[in-house]
């Protein structure tokens, strides 16, 4: 069933314009994030604090010295007051952002991203590329799952939004003709480590 759902998922993220990746380790994801970076010619991205980024946070520079900032480097250059500002300056001046997705949607092709401080929603919403981690076990069937278990875990609690991505972002305000990248990131890549 698992393997169904990550099927299903990888498929309706490529139809909504998304790329799909499929990890074996931490490692191969750390390959994986540095080749989208080169290919895209990235100089800066910044990760996020994710519990689940903590063995990869020593990434400093990518392989071909792009540099890679943590939340926590952001948040040590801002005082209390200014940190909203200043995480809003920097993360539009990135080129990509790294998060963790707590869930993802089979039938959607959607990443479900719990925003806290240490994973806020500037980092998949003001990078042109936007780059989602998560783990096979955590691919639900559908929307009402995801919430489900959203509420079990108590995760609506510790977050201050929820952020559901499917796909880059688009619009079709403008003489109803689908655009996408004209606000929010351009490209969507979700990786999944099989776990």
């Amino acid at each position: 069933m698992e393997q169904e759902l990550l099927n299903k998922f990888a498929t309706e993220l490529i139809r909504v314009g998304g790329e799909f990746s499929l990890a074996s380790s931490k490692i191969e994801i750390l390959k994986i994030v540095n080749k989208i970076l080169s290919q895209k010619g990235c100089n800066t991205a910044v990760l996020s604090s994710h519990p689940f980024f903590d063995s990869l946070k020593e990434m400093g520079k990518g392989e071909s010295g792009i540099n890679i900032f943590t939340i926590e480097q952001i948040l040590s250059l801002a005082g209390e007051s200014d940190y909203t500002n200043l995480l809003r300056e920097k993360l539009s001046q990135t080129d990509a952002g790294i998060n963790y997705a707590e869930y993802l949607i089979a039938e959607t092709g959607s990443a479900v991203v719990v925003n806290t401080q240490s994973e806020p929603s500037y980092l998949s919403l003001l990078p042109e590329i936007s780059i989602i981690v998560s783990k096979s076990n955590r691919v639900v069937k559908d929307m009402s799952e995801a919430l489900n278990r959203l509420r079990t875990e108590n995760l609506f609690d510790s977050s201050g939004c929820i952020t559901f991505i499917t796909g880059p972002s688009r619009t079709a305000d403008i003489e109803k003709v689908l655009i996408t990248g004209v606000h929010g990131p351009k490209k969507l890549y979700v990786i999944v480590i099989n776990f």
